[in-house]
C-alpha cells in the first residue's frame, strides 16, 4: 500500500516535471533561436561589410585602373594630335616658303623682263637719235658746203675793191654762215619727246657739223 502510493507520488511528480519541462523547452528555445539569429544577422552584417569593403577596394582599384588607361590613352591621343598640328604647320610654313619663293622669282623675271624692254627701248631710241643726227649733220654739212661756195662766188663777183681769194675756214667761220643761212638753224626732230633731249641732240649735231667742215676745208 504504501508502495503503491509512493510509486503514485513518483509518478505525479514525474508528471509535473515533464509538463514544466515541456513548458520551459520551447522557450528556452525560443531564447536560443533569438540569439542565434541576432549572432548570425551580426555576423551576416560583418561579412557583408568586409565584402563590400572588399569589393568597394577592388571597384575603386578597378576605377583607378581604368582612369589610367583612359588617360593614357587621351595622352597618347594628344601626342597624336599635337604631332599632326605641327606636321600640318610645318607642311604650311613650307608651302608658304615655296610661295614667296616663286613669287619672288616671278617678280625678279618681271622685273628682269621690263628691265630688258627697257634696255631694248633705249638703244632704239638711241640708235634713232643717232641716225637722225648723222641724217642731220650730212645734210646740214652739205647745206653749209654749199652755202660756203656761193659765198666764195658772190665774192670772186664783187668789185675789185675786195679779195677774190678763198677766205680760211674755221670753226668760228661756222656760225657765220648758219648765221646767213636760217633754214640751216632748224633743229632736228627729238624722237620719243623727251626732255631737254633736243637741246643735248642739237648740240651733237653742231658738234658733227664742226667736224665735217673740218674735213671738208683740211
Amino acid at each position: 500500500m504504501a508502495q503503491t502510493q509512493a510509486r503514485a507520488v513518483a509518478e505525479a511528480h514525474a508528471v509535473q516535471h515533464a509538463e514544466e519541462n515541456d513548458i520551459r523547452m520551447p522557450e528556452a528555445f525560443k531564447q536560443l533561436e533569438i540569439q542565434l539569429y541576432a549572432h548570425l544577422d551580426h555576423r551576416m552584417r560583418d561579412v557583408l561589410t568586409a565584402h563590400m569593403e572588399q569589393v568597394d577596394a577592388a571597384i575603386r582599384l578597378a576605377i583607378e585602373a581604368q582612369g589610367q588607361e583612359i588617360v593614357k590613352l587621351m595622352q597618347n591621343q594628344l601626342d597624336a594630335f599635337e604631332k599632326g598640328i605641327t606636321a600640318r604647320i610645318e607642311d604650311s610654313r613650307r608651302f608658304a616658303e615655296k610661295k614667296a619663293k616663286s613669287t619672288v622669282r616671278r617678280h625678279h623675271a618681271e622685273e628682269n623682263a621690263a628691265h630688258e624692254d627697257v634696255k631694248l627701248s633705249l638703244w632704239r631710241e638711241i640708235a634713232e637719235c643717232k641716225a637722225s643726227v648723222v641724217d642731220t649733220a650730212v645734210h646740214r654739212a652739205d647745206s653749209i658746203s654749199c652755202a660756203f661756195a656761193s659765198t666764195q662766188a658772190d665774192d670772186v663777183v664783187r668789185p675789185s675793191g675786195r679779195s677774190s681769194t678763198r677766205p680760211s675756214f674755221s670753226p668760228g667761220n661756222a656760225q657765220l654762215i648758219l648765221a646767213r643761212s636760217p633754214h640751216l638753224m632748224t633743229k632736228a626732230p627729238c624722237h620719243k619727246g623727251k626732255k631737254y633731249s633736243h637741246h643735248i641732240q642739237f648740240m651733237r649735231q653742231m658738234e658733227a657739223v664742226i667736224k665735217v667742215l673740218k674735213v671738208k676745208t683740211s
